[in-house]
């Protein structure tokens, strides 16, 4: 047994699993949680379960819960939430998982998804008449919140999903229930909970940032949703057994399968995907939050650049990242088993890209090997041909230049020695002995790190590629991209005074204290399909973040569904970092680099940390998979330039 337990620190768990609704009663989603139940026992004699559980009459080997107070009710569910947030110290862990329908209401707030609407968990009433109660997303996030400001680091699965406005079908395998009015009217104090006001919670560490009404601050926790607020989740019966939801099965698959107790989120995430995928399955789950975060609170210091691998049916091995990610034919990757077997010897096969698509690209195997790459395996970059337009000019005076030549293109980065003003950066020694790297125009780019002499060839190195990948992000667009799928959007920023700006122009900004927000986001869909968009803050100390705090947000074709809007909003801020304010600096520049698909993706391969932080391009990138490869990976990117000064 692997145990959880640190004296310094206790488990929670809230399991909750729901069979028997009246309307559309369920099949798999108690076994979800007895399963999950027994897994986290197993792993730990010490962690505090409370599971909160209703079988339905005629379930096979369930008992029917009796005791009042260990059923799934809205009273029961946010009582033990609260328990917890009121003996929980910092540094635990909490593991909230639910298997049973979700709803969702027409927005009801100014921060409310115009394109998703307010989005609910359906839980049982404590009458009699086994009615309904909904636990809306606001009033859920707003309890992470205190668990988050009380030091708790929190998992919370969703295994159901919210698309009931969207697809009216009569199945009963979905995981969804349509919004009933009359329930709502019911309870009139949840109403009050669902618009939670963003502008009281601070992300301390973006410059730029935006909150959807689902989210909170995202350093202690993290969401993985099992699909998409478009999509619908599923339970079915797997590898003949008895039925169970998609996401749960396959989140017990991987930590058995890994023994993933440690694992980061974005690794279970990706191999969880690819199980979608390889059991074609057209759901695609969403993780939200700190993608870094161990499963059950266990940090991970080991960010990763793998990509997912899928063998295809006549045998063509894809990954899962084409030339919206920056990969071109030719690029070379090592493929693995799985993240815990990079470390091992006789598992590495190496591969080169022989097409590369929008979104995936084939990969043709460069030697034989006893090992065969499939589905489930993973693959890391060992060349990148898209940072060699970003050249590295070496300054003659350097008495290491050699050195540094063998380092830069290790990185797949090109150098020239000769005085080349082509060069996309220079590294020079100035008259103080330290090193210094500049612009294209052989300006001194403003880097809060210093560079003596002595500082190692590899850092000097790591800083370079970390330009040219910062660079990449921000001049890649789509060289050959589909007119007509840039025709069905439209994306737009507009200030506080309702002025309009298209991509492209610089966009002056006063910081304001008073001001929750400064501008907005908003992109609009004029097809018929649904598009997906990710955002990406560009800042002044060249780092890439994920500023939607989650993986993607969808918006949904025109009349696709009545009461939903195709029109996806988000209000942002943008404020000139204290450390710069501290040197003098009375602005501040970034870019908000908007990627749009018409299919679900993942751009984490894009991710960097502030220049000369330990967190370089080390995440993972993650695709959920598609049943047309190589067709309909249409993307486009989008980039608006933002000043904001004192």
């Amino acid at each position: 047994m692997v145990d959880l337990q640190n004296p310094a620190v206790t488990h929670h768990a809230i399991l909750i699993g729901i069979n028997s609704y009246n309307d559309k009663p369920l099949d798999g989603c108690v076994r979800d949680v007895e399963e999950i139940k027994k897994y986290l026992e197993k792993k730990s004699s010490s962690i505090h379960i409370d599971m909160f559980t209703a079988p339905s009459n005629n379930d096979p080997g369930l008992t029917k819960q009796e005791d009042p107070e260990t059923l799934p009710t809205y009273e029961n569910v946010t009582n033990a939430i609260g328990r917890t947030i009121g003996t929980g110290n910092r540094g635990d862990y909490v593991y909230i998982h639910f298997s049973g329908h979700g709803t969702r209401g027409t927005p009801s707030s100014e921060f409310s998804n115009r394109s998703t609407g307010d989005l609910a968990l359906v839980l049982l009433s404590s009458t009699k008449d086994n009615g309904v109660r909904y636990l809306w997303g606001s009033r859920l996030a707003f309890s992470i919140k205190a668990m988050v400001d009380k030091g708790l680091v929190v998992t919370l699965v969703l295994d159901c999903c919210f698309a009931a406005t969207v697809y009216r079908r009569d199945d009963p395998n979905l995981r969804c229930l349509q919004f009933d009015p009359k329930v709502d009217s019911m309870y009139p104090s949840d109403n009050l909970s669902r618009g939670p006001d963003p502008g009281d919670i601070t992300l301390t560490d973006r410059d730029s940032s935006m909150l959807p009404n689902w989210l909170v601050n995202p350093n202690c926790y993290a969401i993985l949703a099992a699909c998409g607020p478009h999509e619908s989740a599923v339970e079915r019966n797997f590898n003949n057994g008895p039925k169970h939801g998609a996401l749960s099965y396959f989140l017990l698959t991987t930590l058995k399968r890994y023994d993933a107790i440690e694992t980061a989120h974005s690794d279970i995430y990706k191999t969880i995907c690819i199980l979608f995928s390889e059991y074609r399955l057209r759901q695609h789950p969403i993780l939200y939050g700190n993608r870094s975060q161990g499963f059950l609170g266990f940090t991970s210091s080991q960010f990763n650049s793998t990509i997912p691998i899928l063998q295809r049916d006549d045998g063509r091995l894809e990954l899962q990242a084409g030339l919206a990610h920056g990969i071109l034919e030719g690029d070379n990757f090592a493929l693995w088993p799985s993240v815990s077997s990079r470390s091992e010897k006789g598992t590495l096969v190496v591969s080169k890209v022989v097409h590369a698509g929008g979104l995936v690209s084939n990969l043709e195997r460069l030697e034989t090997s006893y090992d065969r790459p499939r589905t489930g395996w993973i693959a890391t970059a060992l060349t990148r041909n898209s940072l060699k337009q970003f050249p590295i000019g070496l300054h003659s005076s350097l008495r290491n230049k050699h050195k540094l030549t063998k380092e830069l293109q290790r990185r797949s980065l090109e150098v020239s020695i000769a005085a080349d003003n082509n060069c996309s950066f220079h590294i020079v020694i100035n008259d103080n002995g330290n090193y210094e790297i500049l612009d294209g125009s052989k300006r001194v780019i403003n880097l809060p790190i210093l560079l003596p002499n002595g500082t190692e060839d590899n850092k000097v190195c790591d800083i370079l590629e970390h330009l040219a990948s910062y660079n990449l992000v921000q001049e890649l667009v789509n060289s050959i991209e589909n007119s007509s799928f840039r025709e069905c959007f439209q994306a737009q920023l507009i200030n506080c005074n309702g002025k309009h700006f298209d991509p492209g122009v610089l966009i002056d900004i006063k910081q304001g204290q008073s001001s929750k927000f400064n501008f907005e986001l908003q992109v609009k869909n004029k097809g018929a399909g649904n598009i997906y968009v990710y955002v990406y803050n560009l800042g002044p100390y060249k780092q890439v973040q994920n500023i939607l705090c989650g993986t993607y947000e969808v918006v949904y074709g025109v009349n696709c569904a009545a009461s939903l809007t195709p029109i996806f909003r988000k209000k942002l801020k943008t404020t000139i970092p204290s450390e710069m304010i501290e040197k003098g600096h009375t602005y501040c520049e970034d870019v908000i680099k908007v990627f749009i698909t018409s299919q679900p993706a993942s751009f984490d391969i894009f991710e960097l940390g502030k220049i000369g932080s330990e967190l370089r391009q080390k995440r993972s990138t993650t695709r959920t998979g598609q049943d047309d490869s190589l067709c309909s990976s249409h993307w486009s990117t989008l980039n608006f330039y933002i000043r904001t000064s004192v």
